[in-house]
């Protein structure tokens, strides 16, 4: 069983979410629950297909959200009930763009985390647990 995992900045290492469980093994996300969160509370899934170009993202619940603000830029948020998730328009509290809102009402609902500027960390090698 894998471990509990928190999604942290790269930049100032601030916590992104609280501990989340990974999604079952077996999980199979579903891109068509339109409106819907397609990852249950309190877990976390490492997108392994790129439906919507997120393999290798942490993909999270819209809920389980924390330290983050909206980008200022506006063209961040297309769509025409909520984000589309077409550019990165989550900020953590120090400025780095760290994730991509989607909540649109054609799309399934979820917010995923860039690769490159975020870190998952594990409660069972976290210095601060």
């Amino acid at each position: 069983m894998q471990p509990k995992s928190r999604v942290l900045c790269g930049k100032c290492l601030m916590p992104l979410t609280d501990w989340l469980d990974p999604v079952p093994a077996g999980f199979v996300v579903n891109w068509g629950d339109y409106e819907e969160n397609i990852i249950p509370p309190s877990h976390y899934w490492i997108a392994d297909d790129d439906m919507n170009r997120v393999a290798g993202h942490v993909v999270i619940h819209l809920d389980d959200r924390r330290g983050m603000h909206p980008h200022p830029d506006g063209l961040r948020f297309t769509g025409c009930c909520g984000p589309s998730g077409d550019a990165v328009n989550q900020l953590c509290e120090c400025g780095a763009e760290v994730a991509t809102e989607v909540s649109d009402c054609w799309t399934g609902h979820y917010a995923h985390f860039q690769p490159d500027t975020t870190i998952l960390e594990s409660k069972e090698s976290s210095p601060h647990t």
